[in-house]
């Protein structure tokens, strides 16, 4: 009899056990759009060679990265358009400019081996702000070697208009440098161009490229009214997650706007958000996907 007893807790509990699985389980489509922000920044230094490839290394769809401009005009993955004493070590203080130096001595700086408080599980290691060609590159060849997909690319474009002169040139002159590149990288067709400055999006959008284009945005005001001064709608709305909410998401899909929220570092957060309806997500950790 004892045997019968036990027999049936076990399935009792093996029950129990499915129905809590299937209470936290969450469906997520096919074709989301997980993104790496700045590769994998939770996990490598940010905007790296290494951190792109350690990306593609979980569930990525998109790498997403920031350029600038170097003195020679190079395309620069970086953040800021200058060294940010949080990753970078042994800069010139008094001269930290990235557009007034050239790529050869912008690569002489190390921005991986300092330790970032912010993200305590980062790798330190010893590397450089690269050029988007060298990222492009590095990335086809890991991808090649390893048969996998090539990722696509979400390029954020820095500009604020107190910046034109000292740390960017004017705004045709930074969008036409970066869309030069990534011509010539064979990339149009698999590249997001995305910024919180509507002239930027603005200046693209009147190149008729085949890029896409994302609105960045940190503001609680109506997303349709942000909007407005874009010479037409954007392909992806992308707002800080927080200001995600069942209204923004019924305005956005009545209109057929992807919605793809940044920075998500939080397994229940992403939850919420795909329960909602969001197209992708944007996160420092991309392995944090495994555990969805």
């Amino acid at each position: 009899m004892k045997y019968i007893w036990l027999f049936l807790v076990v399935t009792l509990a093996a029950c129990q056990s499915n129905m809590n699985t299937e209470k936290h389980s969450i469906e997520i489509p096919d074709n989301f759009d997980w993104q790496g922000h700045r590769g994998s920044r939770g996990l490598m230094p940010e905007n790296t060679i290494e951190g792109f490839l350690h990306a593609l290394e979980f569930p990525i769809q998109t790498l997403e990265l920031d350029v600038v401009l170097s003195k020679d005009l190079v395309v620069v993955v970086s953040h800021e358009p200058w060294f940010s004493s949080d990753i970078c070590v042994n800069f010139d203080a008094e001269n930290n400019n990235l557009f007034a130096l050239t790529y050869e001595e912008i690569k002489a700086i190390d921005c991986g081996s300092k330790v970032v408080d912010r993200f305590p599980n980062q790798k330190k290691l010893v590397t450089h702000k690269p050029s988007l060609i060298e990222v492009v590159t590095a990335v086809r060849l890991h991808c090649n070697k390893h048969h996998l997909r090539i990722p696509n690319f979400n390029i954020e474009l820095k500009s604020q208009s107190e910046w034109i002169g000292t740390y960017l040139p004017e705004r045709q002159i930074f969008v036409e440098q970066v869309y030069k590149t990534i011509r010539s990288l064979g990339i149009e067709e698999i590249t997001t161009i995305q910024s919180f400055d509507p002239e930027i999006l603005g200046i693209f959008m009147r190149l008729q490229t085949k890029m896409r284009y994302a609105f960045l945005t940190e503001s609680a005001e109506r997303p349709l009214d942000q909007m407005e001064a874009l010479p037409k709608l954007p392909h992806v709305y992308s707002p800080h997650y927080k200001l995600i909410n069942e209204e923004v998401m019924d305005e956005l899909k009545m209109i057929k706007l992807k919605v793809i929220p940044w920075t998500v570092n939080d397994v229940d957060a992403m939850k919420h958000l795909i329960q909602l309806g969001v197209d992708g997500i944007i996160t420092d950790y991309p392995n944090l996907i495994l555990e969805l």
